[in-house]
């Protein structure tokens, strides 16, 4: 199942000349690279309505009255976070590489591990922290503080959604904003160094407006044998009231977990058989997606 509009997609309809970075967001950074993303309403914010209650129509008789409808709403807003950097290249080595050469090898890797801490953020900072807060979670029974957690998401444009800025950062058809530093000259840094410098900057936003369509599973403890249940994974998905949009988050370590622990009861091996695999790609249709920039089974017990 593919997830609309993605963060990559959207980068690369606003800013196709930056199409080789974001393809490094979406190798390094799958959860992050793969996530629904719309514009937000301004390039700082994205403004919404939050539904308080709705009475909808209903059947009626011929000529029998109509049914009286209505929707109260709120205005409310998220804001957009800034990310952000400064990427610097000793003056010796521009002069022996070239000023093209020398940032071209270090833009790249710098963004890659800049959006990396990004969805890390974005896991445990937004996903994760909402069906903490709501109480939407199951406890697979670690209780060694050497766990693994997984994060179900059901995406709606205006609930759960991710947001950029539109028409790029503030207006410029870009997804990253690079400005040199010193028009461009050289300066001595604050260790003394003689360098080439350039700040880098994008913005980025998660709503969560919707708690009740994320949901997670904690505690999740490998190594002591506290791995979700059928039962369990199922239930995450009632709870986040998975659809055509739903995805799972988890690091690599539990899909594999998953893999040998649950579809090993319905495999049957012949004397031919030449391979085993107990890969998953999902579960009731619903896929996952796994990212090693979560952290590998050092998260604290939840209560």
């Amino acid at each position: 199942m593919a997830l609309f509009n993605t963060y990559v997609e959207m980068g690369i309809k606003q800013a196709p000349k930056q199409r080789p970075i974001l393809d490094l967001i979406l190798d390094e950074s799958p959860i992050l690279g793969a996530l629904p993303t719309m514009e937000a309403s301004t390039a700082t914010q994205n403004v919404f309505q939050t539904v308080k209650s709705v009475v909808g129509g209903d059947l009626r008789a011929l000529d029998a009255p109509s049914t009286n409808t209505s929707a109260e709403t709120a205005l409310e807003r998220v804001d957009l976070s800034v990310i952000d950097g400064v990427i610097e290249v000793g003056a010796d080595t521009v002069d022996l590489l070239g000023m093209d050469i020398a940032f071209g090898q270090k833009e790249p890797l710098i963004i890659k591990k800049t959006m990396m801490n990004t969805e890390y953020s974005l896991y445990y900072d937004n996903l994760l922290a909402s069906a903490l807060a709501s109480g939407n979670y199951q406890l697979a029974g670690g209780s060694s503080n050497t766990n693994y957690s997984m994060v179900a998401v059901h995406y709606e444009v205006g609930e759960n959604i991710g947001l950029i800025s539109p028409n790029g950062v503030f207006g410029k058809g870009t997804m990253f904003d690079f400005k040199s530093i010193h028009n461009g000259s050289e300066y001595k840094n604050e260790n003394g160094i003689w360098v080439y410098g350039k700040k880098f900057k994008t913005l980025f936003g998660m709503q969560t407006n919707n708690p009740q369509r994320i949901s997670a599973i904690v505690n999740i403890d490998i190594v002591n044998g506290n791995i979700p249940t059928i039962k369990q994974l199922a239930n995450m998905l009632l709870n986040c009231e998975a659809g055509q949009n739903t995805v799972i988050y988890c690091h690599p370590a539990v899909l594999t977990a998953i893999g040998y622990t649950h579809k090993m009861n319905f495999m049957n091996l012949f004397a031919e058989s030449s391979a085993i695999s107990t890969q998953v790609e999902a579960f009731n249709k619903t896929p996952f997606v796994t990212s090693y920039n979560l952290k590998n089974g050092t998260e604290a017990n939840v209560a």
